[in-house]
């Protein structure tokens, strides 16, 4: 600990100062490793050949480390140990299964916990190639993806099956039109490159992009008649191409339809387009759970684009896609006993009794700074400093040194992070790197650390197991897991544990329903017409029209002709005449949050009033009708049965006594009543508990309380009713 402290207390502010200190006294050991191979800086032996073997040496070393570790019973098991890259996809440039094979010859097993990135999955390549099919583009435009496979081959690709198999005859018809294209672009430029200077004839289509911007512009402009583009093709047109299979046409012109219909209804968001354009397949047919989370994860990527960029900006989606989808790694599975091989990103949170770091390497890594470079074409996407931020993103005086400094100080930070994942042993292994007077042995970062005073040289050829520390291996004790609860989760779990599974489990994100929003915004309005009255303010119809405005400009709301808006207005105003008026308000979203055995409980409770008798009443407000909480009253009581269990639990109202649970229907500005009967509020307490239990231990059957719920279900589509595989 004083190592990792000392390494980064530098980066610390006096504001941000720690003062930390072992909970298992002097804290662990620390060591440093010299890979150097017998052939290095050999005039006989080609550079590449000693690179390789520089690694395989590391490779080797290490084994021969964690050999000894469990030998001499420093370590229990091999799970004790963590190797921790700083890239998984490759060591230094070179690929790490060479040195993955070094461990299985050595007897070693190992958990290579590497997740592909989100891209590269069969599910999320599918949605891509759907939303990217109904984006509109006003000139030839090449992503990255586009380059390589999103075109309309993709339809006649065994990745695409499972959504929908075309025919081989439809097959040879997609792959020939999309072949066809690029021959005919190849063609075009080599015709082209010819007239301009420093240009030579392309091979490959993608390789045509390589060309100076004033050759593509030339190229496309002779091309604009060439098209790959399936989109504005009706029935006709298919079939003069020669497109029989009738499945298969209906297939593209559903496709072609949703495309003309999104873009004539610029309120249709991103999200709902992904949803119906799932319903075009048979995807979630059979589907493993590991694929579920992956498009739920892609279903919050859309949701976090539309929630702070645009609802309707598709072709700016599509460029975030191209940009960043590479970063986002897919759901792996649980791994099994054996050494721990992972990226330093992914130890995050994470400990092991032995941490090794391998391949320090000078400019490698940490890596050296390189500025971004300042390119861009309208013939793809590259990274670019041509983007127009939000004007509180604007970028500011361009300072090149400190932004050397500060990529310098987050390399660091990220080495910080590895090393404190080390709760007995750490060990640090640094490779040569080739210079122009041969191989250099250390990194000049393993060199500063070599002067600490609390880290030292290891021989892993000669080891001296007395000096290595006792490990402690880490036992996960269960202590009893605790899952958070609120009554939506809760009624959730009690209409379809599925369902609860998809919403909260995965958090696959669907389509904000304008009910919903516009019950937020009329709990917004009543909470703050609550506060001014709690605190004994005076509400008249100035003040009300401020609230519902002032709440409305937080929304966004600017169609006060739309009728949904017109009537939360109204709705807000009656209510006040009729109920408003009358209560003594204590308090208004008042949050709570409960702890017990299996499960924290939390929400908020939307009007506690005290009646004429010094006594309590709880009210929730539903925008909604009488009649629809009157068919479903059991499951409003349920959620009044919490709060009311919720609010004699706090300190501030114990002292009162609870009398009233109601509900208020806002569209029909009724207030409906409902018993207190501690039977019920008892069993509520006993359901909580059985659920917690049952979520703990991963039950969620497709049981839906009946088959109206799977109706009305919004994950109807990907739960399918069907079984999906583990």
């Amino acid at each position: 600990m004083n190592f990792t402290e000392d390494f980064i207390k530098k980066h610390r502010s006096m504001d941000y100062s720690k003062d930390l200190k072992s909970y298992r006294g002097s804290g662990g050991k620390v060591y440093y490793i010299e890979n150097i191979p017998d052939i290095l800086n050999s005039n006989e032996v080609n550079a590449n050949v000693i690179k390789k073997e520089i690694k395989n040496l590391e490779f080797r070393n290490i084994a021969n480390i964690i050999k000894k570790l469990l030998q001499t019973g420093k370590i229990e098991k091999y799970s004790d140990v963590g190797i921790l890259f700083r890239n998984m996809n490759s060591a230094n440039g070179l690929t790490i299964d060479n040195q993955l094979k070094i461990l299985e010859e050595e007897g070693i097993p190992f958990n290579l916990n590497v997740p592909k990135p989100l891209i590269d999955t069969d599910e999320i390549q599918i949605a891509v190639f759907l939303l990217s099919y109904i984006r509109n583009i006003e000139a030839p435009f090449f992503t990255n993806f586009e380059k390589e496979w999103l075109n309309p081959s993709f339809l006649a690709s065994d990745t695409f099956k499972p959504f929908h198999t075309f025919t081989d005859e439809s097959i040879e018809i997609l792959e020939s039109i999309e072949e066809n294209y690029r021959k005919n672009i190849v063609a075009i430029e080599n015709e082209v490159s010819s007239n301009f200077e420093g240009s030579s004839k392309r091979k490959k289509f993608k390789t045509v992009f390589e060309e100076k911007e004033e050759v593509l512009n030339e190229v496309f402009s002779k091309a604009k008649d060439l098209t790959h583009d399936l989109s504005n093709l009706n029935k006709e047109n298919l079939e003069n191409i020669g497109f029989k299979d009738t499945n298969d046409i209906n297939f593209i012109l559903n496709l072609n339809k949703i495309k003309k219909e999104f873009h004539e209804n610029i309120e249709c968001d991103i999200l709902s387009l992904f949803y119906r354009l799932l319903e075009l397949g048979d995807y979630f047919n059979e589907i493993t759970e590991n694929q579920i989370s992956n498009i739920a994860y892609f279903t919050r990527i859309i949701n976090n684009y539309t929630n702070i960029v645009s609802n309707h900006d598709l072709n700016g989606f599509i460029w975030y896609l191209n940009s960043f989808l590479n970063l986002y790694s897919s759901v792996v599975d649980e791994i099994d006993e054996g050494v721990n091989i992972l990226t330093i990103h992914k130890a995050k949170g994470l400990e092991f009794p032995v941490v090794i770091i391998p391949s320090f390497e000078e400019d490698k890594f940490p890596r050296k700074y390189s500025p971004i470079p300042k390119v861009s074409s309208k013939y793809g996407f590259y990274t670019t400093y041509n983007i127009v931020p939000h004007k509180y993103f604007e970028y500011k005086n361009h300072d090149e040194s400190c932004d050397e400094k500060l990529y310098k100080m987050e390399e660091e930070r990220v080495i910080y992070v590895a090393m404190t994942r080390a709760r007995d042993l750490l060990i640090l292994s640094s490779i040569p790197h080739k210079t122009d007077e041969g191989f250099k042995i250390s990194s000049s970062f393993i060199d500063n650390l070599k002067k600490h005073k609390h880290i030292e040289k290891l021989d892993p050829e000669n080891l001296d197991s007395e000096n290595l520390p006792i490990c402690q291996h880490i036992e996960h004790e269960d202590i009893g897991e605790v899952i958070d609860l609120s009554f939506s989760k809760y009624s959730n779990y009690l209409f379809c544990p599925y369902r609860f599974k998809l919403s909260s489990i995965h958090d696959l994100k669907i389509p904000t329903k304008n009910v919903l929003l516009h019950g937020t915004i009329i709990h917004g309005i009543l909470e703050n017409l609550g506060n001014i009255s709690r605190d004994n303010g005076k509400i008249d119809e100035k003040i009300i029209n401020q609230e519902i405005e002032k709440v409305f400009k937080e929304f966004n709301i600017t169609d006060e002709e739309d009728e949904n808006i017109k009537d939360i207005r109204n709705n807000v105003k009656r209510y006040w005449d009729t109920f408003g008026t009358q209560f003594k308000v204590i308090g208004t979203e008042i949050p709570f949050n409960l702890s017990h055995k299996h499960y924290q409980l939390n929400g908020f409770i939307d009007l506690v009033i005290e009646k004429p008798d010094g006594t309590l009443k709880i009210i929730d407000y539903k925008n909604t009708h009488k009649k629809h909480v009157l068919d479903d009253k059991e499951s409003y009581a349920r959620q009044l049965y919490i709060y009311y269990n919720s609010i004699k639990e706090m300190p501030k109202y114990k002292k009162y006594e609870i009398t009233g649970l109601s509900i208020l229907a806002l569209k029909d500005n009724t207030e409906i009543e409902m018993e207190i009967d501690p039977k019920k509020i008892q069993q509520v307490n006993e359901d909580l508990e059985t659920i917690a239990e049952k979520i703990i231990n991963k039950e969620f059957p497709k049981t839906p309380k009946n088959q109206e719920n799977c109706n009305m279900c919004d994950y109807n589509k990907i739960c399918n009713k069907k079984n999906i595989k583990k």
